[in-house]
């Protein structure tokens, strides 16, 4: 515990700050499971108004300056993607990963000549 008097009142307001980042990220978690919830069951109209108020709720967090705009935009991205339909619930359309690594044809005179002499 901070024994300087502004490091204590720093300490205090810190706390403040993280209780209320929390409440703010767990209000859009809410609305981000209560948007794929809509979406399982695929009614439009409901899609709409949970996607709508997923991205207020973002909009509200980076107002507020607990997201990144960059973060938001992500975030926002994603959920439309989903709701859009392009995406299926739990899988993303990635690269597939590389599992082995191609192999190299060395390039040395001595292959060369040994190629040649066959």
């Amino acid at each position: 515990m901070p024994i300087i008097k502004s490091a204590i009142k720093r300490v205090r307001q810190s706390q403040k700050h993280q209780a209320r980042n929390v409440i703010a990220k767990k209000a859009i978690n809410a609305k981000v499971k209560l948007l794929v919830a809509t979406i399982d069951k695929k009614d439009k109209a409901k899609v709409t108004a949970a996607f709508k108020a997923a991205v207020s709720e973002i909009d509200r967090a980076v107002k507020k300056k607990i997201l990144h705009k960059n973060t938001a935009a992500r975030k926002k991205s994603r959920l439309a993607r989903l709701a859009s339909g392009l995406i299926e619930k739990g899988t993303a359309k990635r690269k597939p990963k590389k599992t082995a690594a191609k192999t190299r044809v060395s390039k040395s005179p001595k292959a060369k000549s040994s190629a040649k002499k066959k």
